[in-house]
C-alpha cells in the first residue's frame, strides 16, 4: 500500500492553499493560475519551488469559468520559475468534462502517466478547475492502483483535504463516486 500524504508531507506545508499532498511525489489541487497576476505569481512560484517537473491537467482546452470567461494559461509562467531554479515543468492534457467521468482505460492511461513521472524521480501536481471532482477521482484511482480498496481510497481523500472545507465534498457527483468504485488497474 503506497504512503500517501500525511505520512511523508506536513500537509501545512504545501505550495498553495487549494493543494494537498497525496505522496512525496504527488500533489493535487485546483486550477494553479489566476486572472490576477500577483495571485498567479504566487501559486506558480510555490509549485515551482516544490519542485513539480509534470503538470497533469485534467481541464478541457477550451474550458470557461462560470462567468464564460478563458482560464490563463499558466504555463508560460511556470516554466520561467521553474527554469529560474534549474528546472523543466511540463504538462501533459487528460480532459475529462467538469463533473463527469472518463473511461476505465483513459484513467487508467493518467495513473501511468503519474507513476511514470514519479518513477522518473519527478514531481507531480494534477489539477482541474476546482480540485474536488476529477482531481479526487483521480487521486483515488491512483491510490486504487497503489493497493487501496475503493472504500480505503475514498476515506483517505478525504483524510488528505479533511482541514481544507473548500476540497468538500470531493469527489463532487455519486457518478464520480460510482466510477472510483467500479475502477480497477
Amino acid at each position: 500500500m503506497a504512503k500517501t500524504g500525511a505520512h511523508l508531507m506536513n500537509q501545512t506545508d504545501l505550495p498553495y492553499f487549494r493543494s494537498y499532498w497525496v505522496s512525496e511525489h504527488l500533489l493535487a489541487g485546483a486550477y494553479p493560475g489566476s486572472a490576477q497576476a500577483a495571485e498567479a505569481e504566487t501559486k506558480l512560484k510555490a509549485l515551482a519551488k516544490a519542485g513539480v517537473s509534470l503538470v497533469v491537467c485534467l481541464m478541457e482546452e477550451h474550458e470557461r469559468d462560470r462567468s464564460g470567461k478563458p482560464f490563463v494559461d499558466y504555463m508560460p509562467l511556470l516554466s520561467s520559475y521553474a527554469q529560474e531554479l534549474g528546472q523543466n515543468v511540463q504538462r501533459v492534457r487528460h480532459p475529462i468534462v467538469d463533473g463527469s467521468v472518463t473511461d476505465l482505460e483513459h484513467m487508467r492511461e493518467i495513473v501511468r502517466t503519474i507513476d511514470a513521472e514519479i518513477e522518473r524521480g519527478g514531481t507531480v501536481y494534477v489539477h482541474c478547475w476546482g480540485g474536488r471532482g476529477r482531481t479526487g477521482s483521480v487521486v483515488c484511482c491512483w491510490l486504487i492502483t497503489h493497493g487501496f480498496t475503493p472504500a480505503a481510497a475514498l476515506e483517505e481523500l478525504q483524510r488528505l483535504v479533511a482541514e481544507k472545507p473548500v476540497f468538500q465534498p470531493t469527489p463532487e457527483t455519486l457518478e464520480q463516486k460510482d466510477f472510483i468504485h467500479s475502477f480497477s488497474p
